[in-house]
């Protein structure tokens, strides 16, 4: 039987997952078939590879693959394909439709592969190798009858400064461990 860490593990990626279909499903309109959410499916799911990166190097799940260089390298190259180049790749390949899926999936990469663990208590090592730090995005949203709307994530203090995320600790000393 699977230890609980395991069992998190797999609900997690489900949850991507499952927030990588919404993403598809929302976003790619007429494009949106059984081929096209399983490139959106199959990129999002990219991120939890980086739980196999322990048993081959130092580095701890949620870093290597959850740096969000990664979404903005692959959108740089994808705008620069599709209209600076005489003839575009991706667009000679699959069309236009090609074209839609591949910023859909780029997009549900950041947003469901990454972005929902920096809402997670472990966070996520956002901008690795640049910067070598986890982070969590934390707070809470809530509606009350007294207050109105009341969110914790941003405090607007004198000036409307907004604090900079919880900074959990480096790869080198913080890992989120896969239950292995």
């Amino acid at each position: 039987m699977p230890s609980l860490g395991r069992l998190s593990d797999v609900a997690s990626t489900i949850v991507h997952l499952a927030f990588g279909g919404l993403v598809a499903a929302a976003l790619l309109g007429e494009a949106f078939d059984r081929r096209s959410l399983a490139v959106v499916l199959a990129v999002t799911a990219v991120p939890a590879l980086d739980s196999f990166l322990p048993l081959v190097s130092d580095l701890g799940h949620r870093a290597a693959l959850h740096t969000l260089l990664i979404p903005v390298v692959l959108a740089v190259l994808l705008w620069y394909d599709v209209s600076h180049r005489d003839r575009s790749y991706v667009r000679s390949r699959w069309g236009h439709r090609g074209v839609r899926i591949a910023w859909v999936a780029v997009l549900s990469y950041a947003v469901a592969g990454i972005g929902l663990d920096l809402f997670s208590p472990g966070g996520a090592n956002a901008l690795y190798p640049v910067v070598d730090q986890f982070y969590v995005v934390d707070g809470k949203l809530e509606l009350s009858t007294k207050r109105g709307v009341v969110q914790t994530f941003v405090e607007w203090g004198q000036g409307g400064s907004v604090p900079a995320p919880t900074r959990l600790g480096s790869s080198e000393n913080f890992t989120v461990t896969t239950g292995t």
